[in-house]
């Protein structure tokens, strides 16, 4: 399992996510995200690789509600996104050469090309976005993690390393 940072600052009155290039696909867009290392714990690995592929510092917000992406192919792993709020922007960062950040709204984004994990994430928050009393739309492929998840269990298990 990997996990990921939907990273977040306010700007005038919206919000601006943090988004990567790809290093497979230099045009298309993706939250940062990764592969946990032994003993890790999750939120700090979101955080460092956040830092490593946008160079943004930032605090882990949510803790016990993480977004779980799951795919339908085998071959794409499972990505557990954890909210951030963005402290810091850093000039220089360790894939800098190889990455492109971009800070960009919900409305914005949807005009860019995304990774199919970030387009469902795009597409889960802007469905909590609709005004209250608007049926929400939830037929994609997205577990809201329940508050009496113990994340702490998974650390010790080691899971994601499999």
């Amino acid at each position: 399992m990997k996990v990921g940072a939907i990273a977040y600052q306010s700007v005038a009155d919206s919000i601006e996510l943090c988004f990567v290039s790809s290093r497979r696909h230099r045009d298309t867009l993706t939250l940062p995200k990764g592969i946990v290392k032994y003993n890790e714990k999750l939120t700090k690995a979101a955080a460092r690789e956040l830092f490593e592929e946008a160079g943004v510092f930032g605090k882990v917000k949510r803790k016990a509600y993480p977004l779980l992406f799951v795919s339908k192919k085998p071959e794409i792993d499972d990505v557990l996104y954890f909210f951030v709020k963005i402290q810091n922007v850093s000039q220089n960062w360790p894939e800098a050469g190889l990455r492109r950040r971009v800070f960009l709204t919900l409305n914005e984004v949807q005009y860019r090309t995304t990774s199919q994990s970030t387009q469902k994430i795009i597409s889960l928050l802007m469905n909590d976005q609709k005004p209250k009393g608007q049926p929400k739309q939830y037929n994609i492929d997205f577990k809201i993690m329940p508050q009496c998840y113990n994340l702490h269990q998974l650390e010790r298990k080691n899971v994601w390393t499999s």
